[in-house]
């Protein structure tokens, strides 16, 4: 990098730029934009779904003694994996308490009426409202007795810091974090897995790589569906900003470059710079035509943010001198402007 690449606080003042993550999960990536002086411009082009209940994910989690690991590559992967568990062991203790409540009903009859009914909170859990049953399954401060941890003998691994956290919030020990954030990183770290049962719970459209390189390596894998990546449909005001000009558009996964590109074929909205978060979603962008301009090093929303920041100035001006000449009914995109006012 030359001097002259040095960041300045007002690095994207003014730029428009495309944020394409699910609605739920956007706001890090626009607040960060938005702080350095951007027009962040929520496009969400996919959505998260749980899987359907009772499928593999269920199933895997009613055996869990059986894993020696557990690897984790999203946070939408610990976040899915652990509602569908609690939602599992509650219902573990409700069958319990259940059975405790037909015990008492027989001793009851013995005793002539006499004996005080014990307390149930598994009970009130069971008969409370849905949002009031919700935020008792997932509030933070749920004591280590209700909220159900991981078999001691099953070790943990996560890709990335922000899936580590996730875990962490959770009371879940992260046994290892490898240095890059991809999943074929996990190879190179977890040692010798021979003999092993491991279990990915992982995207419906998750790449085989790390589930083939472990099996390759004598594992036993088990790879469920945690949550499934679904297409989803912006706005009419994401789409008439999109049409009015953009400087950047953001893409954090190959699922948003593919949904972008099946919805915005034929649309004209310019030449903006192409911003990935990683050379996997790098190359799925350009496999289906794209240019791409600036991929993080890495591999997080952070690490995007500072490849934008850290964007050569003359890739910069480049860029600028190339779509000086689009004019839209909403008049030309915001770094233009700008860079006309100065």
């Amino acid at each position: 990098m030359h001097a002259t690449d040095t960041p300045r606080p007002d690095a994207l003042a003014g730029w428009r730029i495309v944020v394409t993550r699910p609605e739920h999960q956007a706001a890090e990536l626009c607040e960060r934009l938005a702080a350095l002086g951007a027009e962040p411009i929520p496009f969400p082009v996919i959505a998260i779904a749980p899987p359907e209940p009772g499928a593999a994910l269920d199933r895997a989690i009613a055996r869990l003694n059986d894993y020696q690991w557990v690897i984790f590559t999203s946070v939408n992967g610990v976040a899915c994996f652990w509602e569908r568990y609690r939602a599992i062991a509650c219902g573990r203790r409700g069958v319990a308490a259940d059975e405790r409540q037909a015990r008492w009903i027989r001793s009851f009859s013995r005793f002539g009426g006499r004996r005080q009914k014990p307390a149930d909170p598994e009970r009130r859990l069971r008969t409370a409202s849905r949002p009031e049953r919700r935020a008792a399954i997932f509030r933070t401060d749920t004591p280590a007795a209700d909220a159900p941890g991981l078999p001691p003998g099953c070790r943990v691994a996560a890709i990335g810091r922000a899936t580590a956290a996730a875990l962490q919030r959770r009371d879940v020990r992260v046994d290892l974090t490898p240095g890059e954030y991809r999943a074929e990183a996990i190879l190179d770290a977890i040692g010798d897995v021979a003999g092993l049962r491991i279990l990915l719970p992982r995207a419906d459209i998750a790449r085989p790589d790390l589930a083939l390189g472990l099996a390759a390596r004598g594992a036993a894998v088990d790879e469920v569906v945690a949550y499934r990546t679904i297409p989803a449909i912006p706005s009419q005001t994401a789409f008439e900003s999109l049409r009015a000009g953009v400087d950047v558009i953001t893409f954090t996964s190959s699922s948003t470059v593919r949904n972008f590109v099946a919805l915005t074929a034929g649309m004209d909205y310019g030449d903006p710079l192409i911003a990935c978060i990683g050379p996997v979603t790098a190359t799925a962008a350009r496999d289906l035509g794209l240019d791409v301009d600036v991929t993080a090093e890495e591999y997080t929303i952070e690490g995007l943010v500072q490849a934008l920041r850290l964007q050569p100035q003359p890739l910069r001006d480049h860029h600028l001198q190339h779509v000086e000449h689009i004019v839209r009914d909403q008049g030309r995109p915001n770094a233009v402007r700008r860079q006309e006012e100065q």
